[in-house]
């Protein structure tokens, strides 16, 4: 049922609301049916006048609907659902499912992919095994529904909050398959670009970027932007750029992620720990337990949504160093490639670190040894053994000795830091270079050699 006459006054922005928000969705189902003997022609018409009416029923005068009945010829769900056909075929539709239903050994197969001819995005393939003729256009509603994206245009940006107006929001659907608007629901911000004919040019998805759908006012959707990026929508439009959004509903399997290092696509990051936080938004507390993964030789791991949230936090480590937190979605994607910065100088650095602090634990050791040995000399009165022993003391290494190993160590990883572009890498390395002058400080304290040499040389006087 449509809401009343919208009142608005002469502002660009009212008129963009009413355009979008009173615009039907023009849609196209095509059923695509495996050759069978038990689907006859009656048959194939009974399940399309079903799904009419079910689909009606939740739709209302929210769709231009039309369904249509052919055979699969051996095709799959995937050749016909490519961009380049279907989609330019069904100019005139707003939003293409294609369905195929297949049938083998009692089971009826029935796969769904919807097409938007908006933002030009097909979704993932929903599917659906059932083994009763009986409850096929039942199935094929839900499936559809499930499959359904609602299209918002992206109105306001203010910073992490984002305002919408959705497609036909303006109507009240009863069905919340099929309704613009899910609570804690999420969307897919696109970006249309447009040459001086308002062609379309090009069309850019964000990775690891999406909308938290937070509440709804009509067809008003106010959003919260959540992204690995900073500011990935930009601030300033030209009338060639629009931005748009898919409402998404991922599906219950998990997506593989890839890391790889940024600008080295070839090469993979094995071994790096990634935890898995449940929880929408960054600083919030998980709404469970983490879940922690270790990525293969092939640098892939296999992410799956955790206590209910399909939004989690992915926590990468290398080392003792936080690489990335970006959010994620599960199921939005069968494989998705996460760029991660180059780590290697900063690991390089720890390592040549680790190797000076093995050395200085040792030499403390050593300098400690001989402390005992001059004071047991000092007391027996042996002045030429004390002496003796002194001047090996001092030809140990002391504080200066690694105070310039930690010097160079520190001005070549900054510096091949910088020069590969990685700021985060060298403000790492001179952390981790000044813990370890505090550790040198501490240990190899110059003020302990002068009172050593004082005490030694009062137990010699006082014999």
């Amino acid at each position: 049922m449509m809401l009343g006459p919208i009142e608005l006054c002469a502002s660009e922005e009212d008129l963009i609301y009413r355009e979008i928000a009173t615009l039907k969705y023009d849609v196209q189902i095509e059923l695509n049916w495996e050759q069978n003997p038990e689907w006859s022609e009656d048959f194939r018409k009974a399940i399309q006048s079903d799904l009419n009416n079910r689909m009606q029923r939740s739709v209302k005068d929210s769709w231009t609907l039309t369904i249509s009945n052919s055979f699969l010829n051996g095709q799959s769900v995937a050749s016909l659902t490519d961009n380049s056909k279907t989609l330019l075929k069904h100019k005139r539709a707003a939003k293409i499912f294609v369905v195929t239903l297949t049938h083998q050994a009692e089971e009826i197969t029935i796969a769904v992919r919807e097409g938007d001819q908006t933002t030009q995005q097909w979704s993932l393939v929903r599917h659906q095994k059932i083994d009763d003729n009986r409850f096929l256009a039942a199935t094929l509603h839900r499936l559809i529904g499930e499959s359904f994206r609602p299209v918002y245009q992206i109105s306001q940006i203010q910073r992490d909050q984002i305002g919408m107006i959705a497609i036909a929001g303006e109507w009240t659907l009863d069905d919340p398959l099929f309704s613009c608007f899910r609570p804690r629901g999420l969307a897919r911000p696109v970006i249309l670009y447009r040459d001086r004919d308002q062609q379309l040019q090009q069309v850019q998805t964000l990775p690891l970027t999406y909308l938290s759908l937070d509440s709804r006012s009509r067809a008003r959707i106010t959003s919260r932007l959540l992204s690995a990026f900073p500011a990935p929508l930009g601030r300033g439009r030209s009338n060639r750029v629009s931005l748009w959004a898919l409402g998404e509903r991922p599906l219950s399997q998990p997506t593989s992620v890839k890391l790889v290092m940024q600008g080295a696509p070839d090469q993979v990051l094995m071994g790096h720990r990634v935890v898995i936080q449940p929880k929408r938004l960054l600083k919030e507390e998980a709404t469970g337990e983490p879940k922690e993964l270790l990525s293969d030789r092939q640098g892939q791991l296999s992410v799956s949504a955790l206590n209910g949230e399909e939004l989690v936090w992915l926590y990468v480590w290398s080392g003792e160093a936080i690489l990335a937190r970006v959010p994620f979605v599960p199921g939005w994607a069968e494989q998705e490639i996460l760029n991660l910065p180059d780590d290697s100088d900063r690991l390089k650095v720890e390592g040549e670190l680790e190797r000076l602090r093995t050395d200085l634990v040792a030499d403390v050791s050593r300098r400690a040894i001989s402390r005992i040995r001059i004071l047991q000399a000092a007391k027996q009165g042996d002045a030429d053994l004390t002496s003796r022993l002194k001047i090996r003391h001092d030809a140990l290494p002391g504080r200066q000795s690694y105070q310039s190993r930690l010097e160079i160590i520190q001005e070549k990883g900054i510096r091949a830091s910088l020069k590969s572009g990685n700021r985060i890498a060298a403000s790492r390395i001179e952390k981790a270079c000044e813990q370890m002058q505090s550790v040198i400080n501490r240990f190899l304290n110059p003020d302990r050699d002068v009172e050593l040499k004082e005490e030694a040389d009062t137990l010699l006087k006082n014999l």
